[in-house]
């Protein structure tokens, strides 16, 4: 059969002079149909199943072949079950955590039942709890107003020692000592005038007009939930 072509260049043996030139080609046969070109719904299901098991296999040679790939999927994956764990089990595990009493094992909360030496075990209950609330409500997060001078206070010692000696018993006679040592840091006299005006201020766990005290912030045992330990 003859093909026309347009030969760019007018060569010795063929010029064409415009004209479209027409060369015997030998004839090639039917022409047979690729079997991804078979038009009928068996062939279509044929080449759309060729295909997802080609991207399954890609997918499963990305995530449990070893590689970079595989590597951030699974991390991504064990990150996202431990976050879903935290998140179903916090609140089953708070309930449970906060019923525990660990003082129990050591036989009950007091001084009595320490084998540690805790600078205010000694002293009267009213210093003592005045110390634990000034503690929660004044210096126990940074934006507190004491919070500064406490933590700088607690690693006086100097102050600490004042604490020890027999004639400091209340917040009255320790900012009274204090007022006269001139070795003790500002932030140790600070924090003690902090807690003498805890002491006089309308504290319900401290003292009250009624007589009958509260235990808001947990300080003092179930045996002076409502003793007035500042009043008088």
């Amino acid at each position: 059969w003859l093909k026309p072509y347009w030969p760019e260049v007018s060569g010795r043996n063929i010029v064409c002079r415009g004209e479209p030139c027409f060369v015997e080609m030998a004839d090639a046969g039917p022409t047979r149909r690729k079997k991804d070109d078979d038009p009928s719904l068996k062939g279509r299901f044929s080449r759309v199943g060729f295909k997802c098991m080609a991207l399954v296999k890609k997918i499963y040679k990305a995530i449990f072949h070893p590689s970079i790939h595989s590597f951030f999927f699974w991390s991504c994956i064990m990150y996202l079950v431990c976050g879903i764990v935290v998140l179903v089990g916090r609140s089953g595990a708070h309930t449970f955590l906060c019923d525990v009493r660990p003082q129990l094992a050591y036989g009950g909360m007091g001084c009595g039942n320490t084998s540690d030496s805790l600078l205010m075990c000694a002293e009267p209950s009213c210093w003592r709890h005045a110390i634990n609330i000034t503690h929660q409500v004044n210096a126990s997060i940074a934006t507190d107003n004491l919070y500064q001078v406490f933590t700088e206070a607690v690693t006086d010692t100097e102050c600490n020692d004042i604490i020890t000696k027999t004639r400091v018993t209340d917040p009255i006679s320790m900012v009274v000592v204090l007022a006269t040592s001139s070795t003790v840091t500002d932030a140790c006299k600070t924090f003690h005038c902090g807690v003498l005006e805890n002491t006089m201020n309308t504290f319900s766990d401290l003292n009250s007009a009624t007589g009958v005290c509260t235990n808001l912030y947990g300080s003092k045992p179930s045996s002076e939930a409502e003793t007035c330990v500042c009043s008088g």
